[in-house]
C-alpha cells in the first residue's frame, strides 16, 4: 500500500515511521531542514516505546504522485501550502 504523510513532524513522523515499519510504502512530505535531515540521514523516532529507525525513509518536497491512502499532519496555517 503505497501512503503519502503530509507534515512529518511531532504526528506526521510516528505515525509514518510505525507504518513504514509495519511494511507500507510510504513517503513523507517535509520542508526545509528537516526535509535535508531526513534525506541525509533516514527517519529517526525516539520515544517511550523505544527508538525506529527509517532508512532510508523516502521524503520530498512536493509529492504529486499515486497513493493509496493519504495522512495530512499539518498546523493549519499551512493548509494552503499542503
Amino acid at each position: 500500500m503505497r501512503i503519502t504523510v503530509i507534515g512529518t513532524g511531532g504526528i506526521g513522523g510516528p505515525y509514518g515511521a510505525s507504518l513504514a515499519k509495519a511494511g507500507a510504502d510510504v513517503t513523507f512530505v517535509a520542508r526545509g531542514a528537516h526535509l535535508a535531515a531526513m534525506r541525509e540521514n533516514g527517519l529517526r523516532i525516539e520515544g517511550d516505546r523505544g527508538e525506529t529507525i527509517i532508512r532510508p525513509a523516502l521524503a520530498t518536497r512536493r509529492y504529486r504522485g499515486y497513493w493509496h491512502r493519504r495522512c495530512r499532519s499539518i498546523i493549519h496555517w499551512d493548509c494552503g501550502d499542503a
